[in-house]
């Protein structure tokens, strides 16, 4: 999160969903930093995943299948899911 470019909520929101997926034994996604995710990404969801901070290369599978699809289902990205 140290090089997110933007410093301003007010001026700089992606407004649609986005998905945040963190390992469950990585610092970089602290539930400190939720609160200002939460600002410059108002419909954001949150998943953790067993795993560090390369959680799609440490535990690919619930990655794919258990999160990310999921969200891709929910959100109407079909498209998307043919390439999986």
């Amino acid at each position: 999160m140290a090089d997110f470019p933007f410093t301003d909520p007010e001026k700089v929101q992606f407004k649609k969903p986005a998905l945040f997926i963190r390992g469950t034994k990585s610092h970089y996604v602290s539930d400190e930093t939720l609160p200002i995710i939460g600002r410059f990404f108002p419909k954001f969801q949150l998943v953790d995943v067993d795993g560090g901070h390369w959680v799609i290369s440490e535990n690919p599978e619930a990655f794919r299948r258990g999160k990310l699809l999921v969200f891709f289902r929910k959100e109407g990205f079909a498209n998307v899911l043919q390439l999986w």
